[in-house]
């Protein structure tokens, strides 16, 4: 007969075992990575740092939303040196259009204090002709904010800053997708979901959630008219990036430690002021990494995703990028919204390029860019 204590003792570990498998799984601590996809591809050496792309595809335009200072600034994972610039992080520009020019920061204009930007898009502004309105999460010191601003669309050289939305039902936010099914509010401003990636904000529980991909992310709602959100979706492991897709009625939310993208259905009318999410575990997509952004492409309808296929490796790199390389992945999912069909696009060991956080296609012009969160480049790939 066992002792009591040895008992509990295989007890405890026989109820907890199937757990801890399961996060190593998530993790990614039995994945191997093969290189894939690599060549055709190039390094655009002055992208160092970028967490997501947008390609304003009429325009021929890539925004790029990057922080040089991510190894001492992220609080997304806790890393909070308080000693770096105020606005080490850009916005920056690429032109398609020639193919032949350099990336380049835009300026702001009329914004004081801090700028460290993470999710980002773009959308055609409602009302001026050649603008564009560019939605930024903004990683401040006392809180997460979203930070709206207007660019031009012919060879544009600054950002006008327009907006900061602060919010407690929006602490942790991560991403951004506005909704265009609905009309601006109106000075012009489109409603938007946002990823909280996090539910706490308490730095102990913040980082168990970080360390055991606990549930308690969340998508709030912003309506823009009357200027307040609302949760519309909730219980997630850490959602990041989010998207609708091309019917407009189902909203894809990447969650990054749960190794898949959740779909929810959209009920949404102007006569009420938030959508109503539905849960549909049949529109689950499995994908063998952690993923991080999404990306539409609205020609084919195809979703792209980025991530990293060994996350425990990418937090170890987050500490130590020199001594710990964080491999990449990309996949994309054919018809998201019925069959899903997952096939690889792009891997990398970690070697060549690490930590992928976005990616993004144009089918038009046959590229494809990839942002690497920690990485000194940015990927742009003949498709």
């Amino acid at each position: 007969m066992f002792s009591r204590p040895t008992f509990l003792f295989i007890l405890v570990v026989s109820l907890l075992f199937p757990y801890v498998r399961l996060l190593l799984t998530r993790f990614g601590v039995f994945r191997e990575v093969q290189d894939y996809g690599m060549d055709g591809c190039k390094k655009l050496d002055q992208l160092r740092f970028c967490e997501s792309l947008h390609i304003e595809r009429d325009n021929g335009l890539v925004f790029f939303s990057c922080e040089v200072e991510r190894m001492r600034w992220n609080p997304v994972m806790g890393l909070l040196d308080e000693s770096v610039d105020n606005q080490s992080g850009k916005i920056w520009v690429y032109d398609m259009v020639g193919l032949d020019g350099q990336p380049y920061p835009l300026k702001l204009v009329n914004f004081v204090g801090q700028f460290h930007p993470l999710g980002m898009t773009v959308v055609k502004h409602p009302h001026e002709v050649d603008t564009l309105l560019l939605y930024v999460v903004n990683l401040r010191t006392a809180a997460r904010v979203i930070e709206i601003f207007k660019v031009g669309t012919r060879k544009p050289q600054s950002m006008e800053h327009i907006r900061s939305i602060q919010h407690e039902l929006i602490n942790s936010p991560n991403d951004i997708h506005v909704d265009l099914t609905r009309a601006p509010s109106p000075d012009g401003l489109y409603s938007f979901y946002v990823s909280n990636d996090h539910g706490y904000e308490n730095p102990f529980m913040h980082n168990l959630e970080t360390k055991l991909g606990l549930p308690f992310g969340s998508v709030a709602y912003y309506n823009t008219a009357l200027q307040q959100p609302q949760i519309v979706a909730k219980s997630i492991a850490f959602p990041n990036g989010i998207t609708l897709g091309n019917s407009h009625r189902i909203l894809f939310v990447a969650s990054t430690f749960g190794n898949a993208i959740f779909g929810y259905h959209v009920e949404s009318s102007e006569s009420e002021p938030f959508p109503q999410l539905r849960f549909n575990s049949t529109l689950t997509i499995p994908v063998d990494m952690s993923v991080d952004n999404l990306d539409l492409e609205p020609t084919t309808g195809e979703l792209y995703a980025a991530g990293h296929p060994k996350a425990l490796k990418f937090l170890q790199h987050v500490r130590d990028r020199v001594n710990n390389r964080s491999p990449s992945k990309v996949v994309r999912i054919i018809d998201p919204e019925n069959e899903a069909r997952v096939e690889p696009v792009f891997s990398d060991s970690g070697a060549n390029f690490g930590t992928s956080s976005g990616a993004a296609v144009d089918h038009t012009r046959n590229i494809m860019f990839v942002a690497g969160l920690y990485e000194d480049s940015v990927l742009m790939c003949s498709t």
